[in-house]
């Protein structure tokens, strides 16, 4: 007898193809003259496995006009006809007690059980808490069956809240908000794992069944209120990030071909095309040059960071000094820093070293409207200054400061420049990187930020005429002493953390408010 399928099913037509129930909140679309391409789309808290991909969601609003749905665009270009999938899952439902995990396992049973029987090669697009759910099952698949079996080639995010999300605050008994809080253990542990073990091929300290090279996409929306572009952009520094201009639920809704979000989901299957066919001879490369350190020579790893972060009060202001120290940084010619508002995200396409953020109380309202609409963000630039210097070769090489570029929104570019560096890169066994800047000490906070991957550890040490109050955001295991005794009235805070750290980690120190140390110690 022929399965029955329900109304909201039988709606989404796909010519030639057979569409199969699985389960209560799941289905497929195969064919046997589809490419064996397997696209698996996971949807995100309190979604539906259909839909959360079609416009307009609402059914009543279908009846007004012409519904359409990702997997039918897909469909109606020729190049894009794979074999088409969708998850369903309890993420969000009051009655559920699923946690994301529990979810990942799911979905790596669905991925074995139903996929791989139409599918050579899978490429999993997930809307919000759908792309965690998705980068779990793909390392436990990674545990499973290794890196040279992992069907997993590519995974798209619309809006995933790789940093964790405000939503987490609603005050429903869910288990799962439990798990996409900023400072989750399913978050940091998640995102320790992904760096190790995904992003740029992974840490050549896992052997090599445990770490692999996937397509990585990262799509936030700029009118998104749910998941915040930094949010959703987060670990994308050496993946691929596109921005669009849409909120978090139009983010996977086409209206038509034009939309963006069905766009960037043709782009991205062209692109793992490349990627599969190209896995086998890649693995090989890898393996063949495991043996040396030459894999490592070209990538934005480094070694060791050490900051120092000295507060000294002058008057009528709080004079900061960072300085880090980087050992085995690959570095360049030209050297870019920035400073941003802490609420604007850097651009994508150009190489930044290094970042500088500060609170938007810093500025006059004047300054800070001038800069956000993209005019004139010089007094950003004016609030810092720096010196760079490379030691290579047993030579220290001082880098000249150009003149900035300011005509950005929300942030200024200082860029350096030193001869004595080729400008194809190398390896500095020694970086220095000096910033000094001046703040009022009312402002309450300071927050450092890394651009760079840290691969062995990193040590910050902090120093004012008061007490702090330290929140790594780290991804990784801190291990603080907060606010010893360091003499003339200073307290001395010292973290350590062994990598893998991430890019954009952050540590961000809270002024507490007595005017001195010896006052608060006493």
């Amino acid at each position: 007898m022929p399965q029955q399928l329900p109304r909201k099913l039988q709606a989404i037509n796909l010519p030639g193809y057979v569409c199969t129930r699985l389960g209560k909140t799941a289905a497929s679309w195969t064919a046997s003259d589809a490419e064996p391409i397997g696209i698996v789309f996971v949807h995100g808290f309190r979604g539906h496995y259909l839909s959360t991909w079609q416009w307009p969601a609402a059914a009543w609003r279908r009846l007004l006009t012409t519904p359409t749905s990702m997997f039918e665009q897909l469909h109606r270009d020729a190049r894009y006809r794979c074999q088409y999938f969708t998850f369903g899952h309890p993420a969000g439902k009051i009655v559920s007690i699923a946690r994301l995990e529990t979810i990942a396992g799911a979905l790596r049973t669905f991925i074995q059980t139903h996929v791989r029987r139409h599918a050579n090669a899978v490429l999993l697009v997930a809307h919000s808490i759908g792309g965690l759910i998705s980068r779990r099952a793909t390392l436990d698949l990674l545990d499973d069956v290794g890196a040279d079996d992992l069907p997993i080639h590519g995974v798209l995010m619309y809006g995933t809240p790789n940093d964790g999300t405000a939503l987490a605050r609603i005050p429903l008994p869910l288990r799962v908000l439990q798990d996409i809080r900023h400072d989750s253990e399913f978050i940091e542990t998640l995102n320790r794992e992904w760096i190790g073990r995904v992003i740029n091929g992974g840490n050549p300290a896992y052997n090599l069944q445990q770490r692999t090279d996937l397509l990585c996409r990262y799509v936030a929306g700029i009118e998104d209120t749910i998941v915040p572009a930094h949010s959703a952009a987060h670990l994308g520094y050496l993946g691929d990030v596109r921005h669009t201009n849409q909120d978090h639920t139009s983010l996977t809704k086409p209206r038509d071909e034009h939309h963006d979000g069905l766009l960037i989901l043709k782009e991205f299957i062209d692109d793992a095309r490349d990627r599969i066919a190209a896995r086998r001879l890649l693995r090989g490369a890898i393996r063949a040059t495991t043996a040396t350190l030459a894999t490592l020579k070209n990538t934005e790893w480094v070694g060791r960071e050490h900051v120092t972060i000295q507060a000294r009060r002058v008057p009528g202001k709080l004079h900061i000094r960072e300085t880090t120290h980087r050992q085995d940084a690959l570095c360049y010619d030209t050297f870019t820093l920035a400073v941003r508002l802490i609420d604007i995200a850097l651009p994508t396409d150009r190489r930044i070293d290094y970042q500088h953020t500060i609170g938007p109380g810093l500025l006059t309202p004047a300054e800070r409207q001038l800069s956000l609409n993209g005019v004139d963000s010089s007094a950003l630039a004016r609030r810092v200054t720096v010196r760079v210097s490379a030691t290579i070769n047993g030579m220290t090489h001082e880098y000249t400061a150009l003149a900035p570029e300011t005509d950005t929104t929300g942030y200024a570019l200082l860029p350096f420049h030193c001869p004595h560096v080729p400008s194809s890169g190398t390896r500095a066994h020694h970086l220095r990187i000096t910033l000094d800047t001046e703040m009022e000490e009312q402002k309450g906070w300071y927050s450092w930020r890394t651009r760079r991957v840290i691969t062995d550890d990193l040590t910050v040490d902090w120093s004012a005429p008061f007490c702090i109050t330290p929140r790594p955001h780290l991804q990784a295991t801190a291990t603080i002493t907060p606010n010893t005794d360091a003499g003339d009235g200073l307290s001395a805070t010292h973290i350590y953390a062994k990598g893998l750290i991430p890019p954009n980690a952050s540590i961000d120190f809270i002024f507490e408010r007595t005017s001195t140390y010896g006052e608060q110690t006493q």
